[in-house]
């Protein structure tokens, strides 16, 4: 760093917040911060504010995909500390991240946490409140024997991770399980349950630990996620006069 630079910080210590804010407006006109900004023709401010505009369905998307970002920029590189190699993927693959240690490939599928109302999604199962995750394909599609696309079959990850950003306000929050042990579609075992429940600290299934959630994995033990509590209706006013 030059002598000039360093005075010029100094000096901008010295301003107030409406002041670095003004100085921050006028650079930002003249410096490209991101390529996408090049490669949009638009600022950061203007997707951002299109991002703020849209609806939640788009929202909920873009929130998805900073979550697996989340997961490759702040837990990848910290897992890599450890002798994970990630290796790049290639395609429309049913994992977000493939990972190798020791020669051992472990994949795996990032998700968000859902929210509802701007609150954190919460059902009932086996007793305690869990936080709730969909685990399907964003996009829909149909294959050649017209079968829909989006859900996931077991089989297709090894590992599913969670980001708990919309409980914790922590993007670097996630907790993890194994794929095999999700629940199953009612009618179609093969395939995985859209919505899943997630323990609110760890237990049996969930885990913050990724190396614990992978020795779960290599044990081969079986286990199931409880299923969901079925919500109970509220009686009618017939009904409500005779209780």
């Amino acid at each position: 760093m030059t002598e000039k630079i360093r005075n010029i910080l100094r000096d901008l210590e010295r301003l107030d917040a409406s002041e670095k804010q003004e100085v921050f407006d006028r650079l930002k006109g003249t410096c490209i911060s991101h390529p996408l900004e090049r490669e949009w023709g638009t600022s950061a401010e203007v997707i951002l504010d299109a991002i703020a505009q849209s609806t939640d369905l788009t929202q909920r998307g873009v929130k998805g995909v900073i979550a697996d970002r989340a997961f490759h920029r702040l837990v990848v590189p910290q897992l890599e500390q450890s002798r994970w190699v990630s290796d790049p993927i290639e395609g429309d693959m049913p994992f977000d991240a493939d990972l190798t240690r020791d020669g051992a490939r472990t994949t795996v599928q990032v998700k968000m946490q859902r929210r509802t109302r701007g609150e954190p999604l919460e059902r009932l199962a086996s007793g305690e409140a869990h936080w709730v995750v969909e685990v399907q394909r964003t996009r829909s599609g149909q294959s050649s024997d017209g079968t829909s696309t989006r859900p996931y079959a077991f089989g297709s990850f090894d590992i599913l991770a969670v980001n708990l950003y919309a409980s914790s306000g922590d993007w670097s929050h996630f907790v993890y399980t194994v794929a095999n042990w999700l629940l199953p579609r009612p009618k179609e075992p093969d395939l995985i349950a859209v919505m899943q429940p997630v323990s609110q600290k760890p237990s049996e299934f969930w885990t913050r630990d990724f190396d614990e959630a992978v020795a779960w994995l290599r044990s081969g033990d079986m286990r199931r996620l409880p299923e969901f509590e079925r919500a109970r209706r509220k009686p009618n006013a017939r009904q409500a006069r005779l209780l």
